[in-house]
């Protein structure tokens, strides 16, 4: 086993019984995981959250501080706020024109 295992859900919760459940219990000796839903069953949004999640932790931020940025209830706002700041992200944080020349592409 290696120390500790970390899994940001979507919908907040975890069935023992699960695949995904079952295999993080052979891997990691305990596991966290989030209780908090963020976002509908319809929501298209769950790799923007899981990005910003992935970011956030490299950034050394726990998985509290991700998930305080958004409502425990209003899952339409904080799908609105993930795809603002999936825009921020792309639109300031990325240099695009570097991108295009990394890929030998011309891009418009």
């Amino acid at each position: 086993m290696r120390g500790d295992g970390q899994l940001r859900l979507t919908f907040g919760f975890l069935h023992d019984s699960t695949t995904l459940a079952r295999l993080v219990k052979k891997q990691w000796k305990y596991m966290i995981y989030n209780e908090q839903s963020l976002q509908s069953i319809y929501s298209k949004s769950c790799g923007d959250y899981a990005l910003f999640y992935l970011k956030d932790r490299a950034r050394g931020q726990s998985m509290n501080e991700f998930l305080n940025r958004f409502s425990k209830h209003d899952y339409v706002n904080n799908d609105h706020k993930i795809g603002q700041l999936l825009k921020k992200l792309i639109v300031n944080e990325l240099n695009w024109e570097h991108v295009c020349r990394l890929s030998f592409r011309q891009c418009n």
